[in-house]
C-alpha cells in the first residue's frame, strides 16, 4: 500500500479547517489548573494534619526522679576500690498522652561529673527494670508506675557551700 504525499497546500488546508479555541475553551483550561492545585494542596494538608494527628494521640511518656521517703539521701562508703557514693530514689512513670504505652526497660545511672556533658551518656545507663510494663492513659496527678533504685556513682560529690 502506497500512502498519499500532502502537498504544502493540502496541509495548509487541514491545518486551516481545525477549529480555533475560543474563550469557553481558555475558562475549561484554567478552571482545570485550578482544580489540579487545590488537589495538590488538599493532599498536603491531609499528610499533614495525619502526622499531626499522630503526633497528638501517641503516649506521651513522663519520668520523675523523686527523693525515696524515710531514707538517707546521699550515702558515701569507702571501698579497697575507691570512694562511692549512692543516692536512694524513686522512678515515677506517668502517661500523659492519649494512647496506652508498654514501657520495655527502665534505665538509670547517678555519676559525678567536674564539667555537665553536653550531651548525657545514656549508653552506659544500668538497667534497673527489664520486662514489658502496661503504661494506661494517665492524665491524673498519681503516677502508674514507681521503681525504687540506690545508684552508685564511683567518687564523692563536692559539698554545696
Amino acid at each position: 500500500m502506497i500512502l498519499p504525499i500532502m502537498t504544502v497546500f493540502e496541509i495548509c488546508l487541514v491545518l486551516a479547517s481545525i477549529p480555533a479555541h475560543d474563550w469557553i475553551d481558555y475558562i475549561n483550561a484554567y478552571s482545570t489548573a485550578v482544580i489540579a492545585l487545590f488537589t495538590i494542596l488538599l493532599f498536603i494538608g491531609v499528610v499533614w494534619q495525619i502526622r499531626t494527628s499522630r503526633a497528638i494521640e501517641r503516649a506521651w511518656i513522663l519520668a520523675e526522679v523523686q527523693w525515696t521517703d524515710g531514707k538517707g539521701r546521699v550515702l558515701e562508703g569507702h571501698s579497697w576500690e575507691g570512694t562511692h557514693s549512692g543516692v536512694y530514689v524513686r522512678l515515677l512513670c506517668k502517661n500523659e498522652g492519649n494512647s496506652p504505652a508498654w514501657i520495655e526497660e527502665k534505665r538509670m545511672k547517678f555519676q559525678i561529673f567536674s564539667v555537665l556533658p553536653a550531651r548525657p551518656p545514656l549508653e552506659s545507663a544500668d538497667i534497673i527494670q527489664f520486662g514489658r510494663e502496661p503504661l494506661g492513659i494517665g492524665k491524673t496527678d498519681e503516677p502508674v508506675t514507681r521503681q525504687d533504685a540506690m545508684p552508685i556513682a564511683e567518687g564523692k560529690p563536692k559539698s554545696a557551700s
